[in-house]
Order: C-alpha cells, then sequence, then structure tokens
C-alpha cells in the first residue's frame, strides 16, 4: 500500500507538471455560483448564444480561426450541426454543475498518455465537472467546458479543461483540452452509454488515443 500511495504521489506530480494552454482558475466550488468560478471562454457572437456562428465555438486563446477545430471535424468525419439545437440539449445538459468520479479507464487504441490516466485512476481519485456557460450567464443550460481535478492524501488539484468546439449529435462533441504534462489535444468525446447517475464516455484524440471512460456521479 506504501508503494503504490508513493507511485500515485508521482504520478500526480507528473501528470500536473509543467504549463496548460488555457488559464487555470481556482478550483470549483459546486455551492458557489458557477458564473463566478467558470473559466472565461472569449468567443464572438451570434444572435442566439453569445460565441456560438453556426454551430462552432471559438476558442481564441489556442484556435482563433477555427482551423484546428475544422481539421479535427474532418479528421473524426464529424459534421458540425449549423445551429444551436446540441448546445441547448445534449448528454451533459441534465449535469451542468455536477461532478463525475472516474471508476475506471477501458484502452482500445493505447498511448503512454492513456497508459497514465489509467494508473492515475487506479490510484487517485480523479473527478469531472459540467460547467455551464460562461458568457455573463446568459444561457446556464449551455455547456461549454469541463474541469478535471485529481485528489491524493486530501490534496485536490486541478489538471486538466475540456471545451465544446461543435456538436455532430446531442452525443457527440468535437472538444480542445489542455493538461500540463500532455499540452494541447484535440478530437472527440462520445457519450455511448447513459443513466441518471452514470456516464460511459469514449475519447478519441491525437494525442491521448482512444479509451472509454466510466464516470459515476456525486452526490
Amino acid at each position: 500500500k506504501y508503494m503504490m500511495k508513493l507511485l500515485a504521489a508521482l504520478l500526480v506530480c507528473i501528470y500536473t507538471s509543467g504549463t496548460s494552454a488555457f488559464k487555470v482558475e481556482p478550483l470549483i466550488n459546486i455551492d458557489a455560483s458557477l458564473k463566478a468560478n467558470t473559466t472565461s471562454l472569449k468567443m464572438g457572437s451570434s444572435d442566439d448564444i453569445p460565441g456560438i456562428v453556426n454551430g462552432w465555438a471559438t476558442i481564441s486563446d489556442v484556435d482563433p480561426n477555427g482551423i484546428e477545430a475544422k481539421k479535427t471535424a474532418d479528421k473524426y468525419n464529424v459534421t458540425v450541426k449549423p445551429d444551436n439545437t446540441y448546445w441547448l440539449k445534449n448528454a451533459y445538459t441534465p449535469f451542468i454543475g455536477k461532478k463525475f468520479i472516474i471508476e475506471k479507464v477501458e484502452i482500445q487504441k493505447r498511448t503512454i498518455y492513456n497508459t497514465l490516466i489509467q494508473l492515475l485512476v487506479r490510484t487517485t481519485s480523479i473527478r469531472w465537472q459540467v460547467l455551464s456557460d460562461t458568457q455573463g450567464n446568459e444561457n446556464p443550460t449551455v455547456v461549454r467546458s469541463m474541469i478535471e481535478t485529481a485528489s491524493l492524501l486530501s490534496i485536490t488539484r486541478q489538471t486538466g479543461i475540456a471545451k465544446m468546439v461543435g456538436w455532430g449529435s446531442d452525443k457527440v462533441a468535437i472538444v480542445t483540452d489542455s493538461k500540463p504534462i500532455f499540452g494541447q489535444d484535440w478530437g472527440i468525446l462520445e457519450v455511448v452509454d447513459s443513466s441518471d447517475t452514470e456516464l460511459v464516455i469514449e475519447v478519441d484524440q491525437e494525442k491521448k488515443g482512444k479509451f472509454k471512460m466510466f464516470w459515476k456521479l456525486e452526490e
């Protein structure tokens, strides 16, 4: 057990080392206002949802012209719906403000990155929180981003930020995320199974490869 804790501590140090392309905010407090705690997205404008134009959200800090987003859509054969339908209602919408813990990871296409994620899930507590609109909270039901944290020995650190860029369906999102050790990554998240308390999400990204995350809702 002692050696496992040491290994887990080392993994967390590695996982959280380096710099993130996105601004790192204080850890999210779900009892406080989401408006005050979420990471700001610098986007454009549209009539219905600020920052969403023809179904696309522009991530100004890493892809101001939307070039990487379009490349990702082509690579993964995802056609982004050119309206706000899936921004307003998708598989994550019922869970805005909620936290999930990753119970396990099943790797389909192994890389060094998803191997590290799998080891962390086995030795520490990795959580994701679904966040709503950050544009002045005009649309509190619009899922813009998700925050990842890792907890070990009573210490919790923010380890990643994922931002939605466009939706191919209510279950398939093009995303870009940033983790200190991995840097910027692009790909898709697909909710392949869900219930009132669980989500199974298939990740397919350039650096992190392909794997499934099994999320369980924390009450």
